[in-house]
């Protein structure tokens, strides 16, 4: 798991004591600053922090000024900064709103509301680009087939099952009919079957067998059917592989 890095903002020697000390808690790494110019030289050194805790009122550059030279010139580094509000600071929402922190927490911070913060913000973010990764690996979407469901997962079982089981069939006709060189009923099958593919948005498999179809009512080019089909059972044995695994079907 990826080490977090925090840098804190904070002119507090006890501030700084007790989030170091939760920080450590924690487990994350820490860089602990006094000032805001402070701040915007480290980042001019490293710009490796996962999360930057902001104190807002501080000598010199407050939080609010801070942050705002610190998006200025790191914009497309994308840390998160979060404002340290202090109980008297009640009245800075409208202003924090408008400096455009990620997110604010009120002092003295606990372990818990630090751990939420990160969670917020680093690991919550990680684990859905990693499930966004995860589903751009799919050969299949199912947005079509959700719309119909509704949440039904034994209708969309139903919808898999019968992709899965009549394929192999399908195909199988795909070929009986080019051995045959039944062009009329290769482009009929390949007509149908776009239908399947297309619904279950298999994209690889709904281009190879529009031009199936494409070729077969022109009667033409018979190498390149032959390639085709045998791309087209090779894509759908792994679509059918993924989806009994996803599916246990």
């Amino acid at each position: 798991m990826k080490q977090i890095k925090l840098l804190v903002v904070e002119d507090s020697d006890f501030s700084q004591l007790m989030i170091e000390r939760l920080a450590t808690l924690c487990g994350y790494e820490h860089k602990i600053v006094n000032s805001g110019q402070k701040a915007i030289d480290e980042l001019a050194q490293n710009a490796n922090f996962d999360l930057i805790l902001m104190n807002l009122e501080m000598p010199e550059i407050d939080g609010f000024e801070t942050t705002r030279k610190i998006y200025e010139r790191y914009d497309k580094v994308g840390i998160p900064i979060v404002a340290m509000i202090g109980h008297s600071e009640n009245d800075y929402a409208e202003k924090i709103k408008k400096a455009a922190f990620a997110d604010s927490i009120y002092k003295p911070l606990s372990k818990m509301m630090l751990q939420n913060l990160v969670e917020k913000h680093i690991t919550g973010k990680n684990n859905d680009d990693a499930k966004q990764k995860q589903d751009n690996t799919k050969l299949y979407n199912l947005s079509s087939v959700e719309e119909f469901a509704e949440d039904d997962n034994e209708f969309t079982k139903k919808v898999l099952l019968i992709f899965v089981n009549d394929t192999p069939q399908t195909i199988q006709n795909m070929e009986n009919a080019f051995s045959a060189k039944d062009w009329d009923k290769l482009r009929e099958i390949s007509h149908k079957y776009i239908s399947h593919v297309s619904f279950l948005q298999i994209e690889k498999a709904t281009k190879i067998t529009k031009e199936i179809e494409k070729l077969a009512e022109q009667k033409s080019e018979e190498q390149q059917i032959e390639k085709l089909i045998k791309e087209l059972k090779h894509e759908c044995s792994k679509v059918i592989a993924q989806l009994k695994n996803d599916f246990e079907l």
